[in-house]
């Protein structure tokens, strides 16, 4: 079981930064939600946390105000719409709370709205923060599915530099992101798609996706990503390959290219609440369910 030791409030990302490059056993805490319940279980094992929450940095006029009640220990919960790029960035420190009330979420992809608003139970959502989500990849945990969805990248800082990694190469595996050992997750740059839903079969008492699956219409193309099959979220292409190829778009033909999808067993495992034949099963039947949402 961990032992922690050392508590650090740094008031800038740089920081922050070097604090987790001094000490490759420390730990980012934002809102708690993911990090604090593994410690308590001894499920984590470091022996420095560093608290988020005394960040400051420069205010931006695009963003939009932080909401009354919301985090204020940080420029990063602010929450910016691009129209002329049609992007909306995010900051990793806004809360679940806060990007299901925001007016900029809402008009840009209203799947996000509601995305934020079915996580966990008003406590969480007001503490549990969209950085802290996608840097745990919880298996179960539905940001990474939305994300995915939508496609975009995430903004990663370190004591020396910044960078860009690509949605789609940023999730690795179960508990696992692209993240370096020095690095710590800004924000998210999302594309707006064309419509977009996201629909999740609760597991009773966590209130975590047993499975959810988003589908986002692009211009070109659909995205269709899934959590909850066990190893972190995955998109599955071949459904994104069948809606694309579908000659007309409405709910019918798109869900006739589906009928005759298969998602092997194998990418999904099973515990004591679902087999994995079960899980792959209520994927695609949130996968119909979700293309009839969309028309």
């Amino acid at each position: 079981m961990s032992q922690v030791t050392h508590y650090l409030r740094p008031s800038t990302v740089q920081a922050a930064c070097e604090a987790l490059q001094a000490n490759p056993n420390a730990k980012l805490v934002a809102g708690g939600q993911s990090l604090l319940p593994t410690l308590r279980l001894g499920l984590a094992l470091f022996d420095e946390i560093i608290d988020l929450q005394g960040l400051t940095g420069p205010q931006s006029a695009w963003a939009e105000p932080v909401a009354k009640g919301a985090q204020s220990a940080t420029f990063l919960n602010q929450i910016k719409r691009n129209i002329q790029a049609h992007t909306l960035t995010i900051g990793a420190m806004a809360t679940h709370a806060q990007i299901h009330a925001s007016a900029a979420v809402q008009s840009f992809c209203p799947m996000l709205t509601q995305l934020a608003g079915g996580i966990g139970d008003q406590q969480v959502r007001n503490m549990g923060t969209i950085g802290g989500s996608i840097v745990n990849h919880d298996p179960a945990a539905c940001w990474p599915a939305g994300l995915l969805a939508c496609g975009g990248v995430v903004n990663i800082a370190s004591a020396t530099q910044t960078r860009h990694a690509d949605v789609d190469d940023f999730f690795t595996g179960l508990f696992s992101t692209a993240l370096e050992p020095d690095e710590m997750v800004v924000s998210v740059t999302l594309k707006k798609p064309l419509t977009a839903t996201y629909l999740k079969f609760d597991q009773p008492a966590s209130r975590f996706a047993l499975v959810g699956l988003a589908v986002a219409q692009h211009a070109h193309h659909f995205r269709v990503a899934i959590t909850g099959l066990g190893h972190g979220a995955i998109r599955w292409h071949e459904a994104e390959d069948a809606l694309t190829q579908a000659t007309h778009i409405t709910h019918v033909t798109l869900a006739h290219a589906l009928k005759t999808l298969h998602l092997d067993p194998e990418r999904a495992s099973g515990d004591l609440h679902a087999s994995a034949v079960y899980r792959v099963h209520i994927a695609k039947v949130l996968c119909e369910r979700a293309v009839q949402k969309l028309f």
